[in-house]
C-alpha cells in the first residue's frame, strides 16, 4: 500500500423516505447530495466490506433508521425496491462496470474479463471476514453445483487470515441456491476504480456507509490486506456450523505482514489515526465535495445522528489506497 490515499469519502444526505435526492439550488434537478463524513473512520475492517449496490442501500438507510430491529429490515427492503426502480443518479456508474479487483496479485473482478465480461450485470464485490451479514447473507467455499446443494462447503472462518472474497448480482440467488454466497479466500484485494467528474462509488464495512471518490476525478485504489491479529471472545450464539473451527486458534495479538517494513507500515498508520492527521488525509472537506459537484454552498452540512455508533469493535484488517 502507499503512505497516502488516493481518494476522499464522505456520506450521503437527504430528507428521509423513499428518495434521498435533493437539487444543489433551486430549480436544477434532484440529485445525490454528500456531506463531510461522521465517525468512525473507514479505517479498520473487522466484519465485511462491499462496493456497489448495498454501500448506497445502507447509505439510504443511514437517513432512515429507526428503533425496532423489525422496522429496520421494513426499511431495508423499501430501499432496495426504490433503488432498483429508480433512475440511475449520474453520481454513480452503472452497477459497477467501473470497478477492476486484483487478489494476490491476479486479476479477480469482473470474472471472465479476458473473454470480454465488463461486470456489467454485477452489483456487488468485496468480502466476509465473519460469517454473517445484515442476518441474511453467509459464505461458503465455490463448488460445483452438487457440491453446494448436496456438500458441507468449508464456510468463512473470521480466523483464518484470508479475505473470503464474493461477486454478487441478482441471479446468484438462484445460481448460490439461497443466500449462501460462493467464497474464495484470498490475502489481499487491491480495488480499482475508474472515474469520471463528480462521479464515485458506495462502499459499506461493518454496518456502515461511506461514498468514495476522487476531488481532481482521476482513477483511485482501495487496498486491503490483514493487519493485526487479536483476541476475541466466542459467544454467547457461538455456531460452529458458521464460524467452522475458530476456536482451535491460539489467542494472541500480533502487528501482520510479510516484513518487519510491512509491519512498520501498519503501526504508523494507527498512529496517525491517533493523532488525527488520518482522518484530515480521508475525509473530504466541504470546500471538495462541492468543487465535485456533490454538495452546495447552500447546502447545510448536518449530522442527523443516524449513523452507527460502536467504534470500539474488534480490529483485524485496514485500508488503505495505493498510486
Amino acid at each position: 500500500g502507499s503512505e497516502s490515499c488516493n481518494f476522499k469519502v464522505c456520506e450521503l444526505q437527504g430528507p428521509k423516505g423513499w428518495n434521498p435526492k435533493q437539487p444543489l439550488e433551486e430549480g436544477q434537478k434532484p440529485q445525490l447530495v454528500m456531506k463531510e463524513a461522521n465517525t468512525p473512520l473507514p479505517f479498520f475492517v473487522t466484519l465485511y466490506f462491499s462496493a456497489g449496490m448495498f454501500g448506497y442501500v445502507v447509505s439510504r438507510f443511514q437517513i432512515n433508521r429507526h428503533e425496532s430491529p423489525l422496522a429496520n429490515k421494513a426499511e431495508y427492503a423499501r430501499q432496495v425496491y426504490g433503488i432498483v426502480m429508480e433512475k440511475r443518479p449520474p453520481q454513480i456508474r452503472r452497477n459497477i462496470n467501473a470497478v477492476k479487483i486484483e487478489c494476490e496479485g491476479e486479476h479477480y473482478f469482473p470474472p471472465r474479463f479476458h473473454k470480454g465480461n465488463t461486470g456489467n450485470r454485477y452489483r456487488e464485490v468485496g468480502f466476509y471476514n465473519i460469517n454473517w451479514q445484515a442476518g441474511l447473507f453467509h459464505g461458503a467455499d465455490r463448488g460445483s453445483l452438487r457440491h453446494r446443494l448436496f456438500s458441507n462447503r468449508r464456510p468463512v472462518t473470521f480466523n483464518d487470515g484470508m479475505l473470503d472474497m464474493y461477486r454478487f448480482r441478482f441471479s446468484s440467488i438462484l445460481k448460490n441456491p439461497g443466500r449462501r454466497i460462493q467464497t474464495d479466500k484470498k490475502k489481499d484485494m487491491l480495488l480499482h476504480f475508474s472515474s469520471e467528474p463528480g462521479t464515485g462509488i458506495f462502499f459499506q464495512y461493518d454496518g456502515e456507509a461511506r461514498f468514495a471518490f476522487s476531488p481532481t476525478s482521476q482513477d483511485f485504489s482501495i487496498y486491503i490486506r490483514k493487519v493485526l491479529t487479536i483476541p476475541v471472545v466466542l459467544g454467547p450464539y457461538y455456531n460452529k456450523k458458521l464460524t467452522g473451527d475458530a476456536e482451535n486458534t491460539e489467542a494472541i495479538f500480533e502487528f501482520v505482514g510479510d516484513s518487519e517494513a510491512d509491519r512498520q507500515q501498519v503501526k504508523t498508520r494507527i498512529f496517525s489515526l491517533l493523532d488525527g492527521s488520518l482522518p484530515r488525509e480521508i475525509n473530504a472537506t466541504e470546500e471538495e465535495l462541492i468543487a465535485a459537484h456533490l454538495t452546495g454552498p447552500g447546502v447545510p452540512q448536518t449530522f442527523d445522528g443516524a449513523e452507527s455508533l460502536n467504534q470500539e469493535q474488534s480490529l483485524r484488517s485496514s485500508f488503505w489506497a495505493r498510486r
